[in-house]
Formats: structure tokens, C-alpha cells, sequence
């Protein structure tokens, strides 16, 4: 979990601090006692607080639990066995009764642009974090490349450790997405799981958890834990290695072509 202080006048990174998600998810409160005392110390404008699957655009105070436990998304059996995300939803938790001026910000599936029918049946359209990416792109087609706002229609990709995001903007707003879990296989997880499969797996494995969603994709075909690994099996030529790079490649080319039923001539793809 990166926490960036950043004046955004000068654009001096004031600090940056990362700090292990098993650290947070065995201490919660860390983070927040880091931004406690970025605060005292500058005075913070706002705080853009980690959301996971996202929250509508609120402060952090005025969210409720609900909002909290739907966006870290987790049933009891999964909280009894502390997986990372229960850190998430701590932290979140200590951030909404804190002194701080944070916000929770939204994920694709919150936002009015995206139409109602794209949404049905769906969770992971794309978490909060993607939006960042997502506003990160739109930033070099405006602002860098000049096109109007109105002309920015593009398609980005996150290629992240355990999963792969796909979005798509038209006329710089978001009208539709594939998050890591509805998307195609990541290096981690599996990404959109076949219903067949979800129906074995509620029968062999009851008490079925959201760990498996972080199993089955490029590294586990390779048998690696790290992309250095994967990297490596490569230049010696395994013939594993090589199938997990082809299932990424893959992966990225068919998501980008399934934004392309929505966004039939974008400007460019970020990835």
C-alpha cells in the first residue's frame, strides 16, 4: 500500500512511503498514522483514501458501514481467515472516524455514465484504483496530445501484478469496463471464472475463498510466484514460461478487442 504525499502547485512529492500489505492487514492503523502525521505536519487538503471496489463520491465520514463492506466485499468465513482485503476494510473503518478531510471515491460500476444494461449481473466493471489509471491516461490525451475533451475516446488497460482491468472512455467519460475478476487471465488471479467451474467448485470446495480468485492465471500455468521469475524461465527457454506469456499476451488483445464492441474506432489504447 503506497501512501503519496504530493503539492500539487510545485508537484514536489512531499513523501513517499510504501508499506507491505501484510504489515496492513496485521496493523491496520499504520497507514493512518502515517497520514496523521503527513497532516499535522502539512496541513493536507484532502485525502484520496484506498476504496477497493470503490464507493460513490463521498467524504470518508459520511459513508456508511455498508458502503465500507461492500466495497471490500468479503463474507465471514474469508474474515476469519484474515485474508488481505480484512486490512483493507479496517483501515477504511479507522479513516471514516478519523480526523482526516478524506474521500472514498467511486469504481466504474458507480458511475452515471455507464449505462444500466452494462451493469447487470456484474460487480467488477473496475475498482477505484483503476479509475486513477483511467484518469492518469485521460491526462496525456488532453492535456499532452491536446485533443478536445469531448474527441477523447480511448480504451485503457492496467496490466496489474494479480489482474488485468480493461476501460473504455468516450468522449473522456467511462461508459464501460472489465475488471480483474470479469476480465481475462492476469499474472495472479484467473480473472472471469466459467460458470461450470463455479458450480464444481461450490461442490468440491464449500467453503470456497476469495484467495482462488488470486490463483490460476500466468503464474500458476509457469509455476512462478514473481514476474522476475517468469522473466527468467523465458530466457531459458521453458516451455511453460513461454504459455503463460502467450496467455498474457492473449489475455490483453482479446479485452482490449471486447471494449472494442462499445468503442468501435478509439484514438489509441493506453496500456
Amino acid at each position: 500500500m503506497d501512501i503519496l504525499v504530493l503539492d500539487d502547485e510545485s508537484m514536489e512529492v512531499l513523501l513517499e512511503e510504501a508499506i507491505p500489505r501484510d504489515e496492513v492487514t496485521r496493523d491496520p492503523a499504520r497507514p493512518l498514522r502515517v497520514l496523521l502525521e503527513a497532516h499535522e505536519r502539512w496541513g493536507l487538503d484532502a485525502v484520496v483514501a484506498p476504496s477497493g471496489y470503490g464507493v460513490p463520491l463521498r467524504r470518508a465520514w459520511e459513508a456508511s458501514l455498508g458502503d465500507i463492506y461492500e466495497a471490500t466485499f468479503i463474507h465471514g468465513v474469508d474474515e476469519g481467515r484474515r485474508l488481505r482485503i480484512v486490512g483493507l476494510r479496517r483501515l477504511m473503518q479507522l479513516i471514516r472516524g478519523s480526523r482526516l478531510p478524506a474521500w472514498f471515491t467511486p469504481g466504474v460500476v458507480h458511475l452515471p455514465s455507464v449505462p444500466r444494461w452494462r451493469k447487470a449481473n456484474r460487480i467488477d466493471l473496475g475498482t477505484a484504483d483503476k479509475l486513477y489509471t483511467v484518469a492518469a491516461a485521460l491526462r496525456s490525451e488532453v492535456e499532452l496530445r491536446g485533443t478536445p475533451l469531448e474527441e477523447a475516446d480511448i480504451i485503457v488497460v492496467e496490466a496489474g501484478m494479480a489482474y488485468n482491468a480493461f476501460i473504455a472512455v468516450k468522449g473522456g467519460s467511462v461508459v464501460d469496463g472489465l475488471g480483474g475478476t470479469s476480465a481475462f487471465p492476469g499474472f495472479l488471479g484467473m480473472g472471469f471464472m466459467d460458470a461450470e467451474l463455479a458450480y464444481a467448485l461450490a461442490k468440491v470446495e464449500p467453503g470456497f475463498s476469495k484467495a482462488r480468485l488470486f490463483e490460476g492465471g500466468a503464474a500458476s500455468l509457469a509455476g512462478v510466484s514473481r514476474p522476475e521469475e517468469l522473466a527468467e524461465r523465458l530466457r531459458e527457454g521453458d516451455e511453460g514460461a513461454e504459455e503463460a506469456a502467450r496467455m498474457l499476451e492473449e489475455s490483453i488483445a482479446k479485452g482490449v478487442a471486447a471494449m472494442l464492441a462499445v468503442l468501435r474506432r478509439p484514438r489509441r489504447v493506453y496500456l
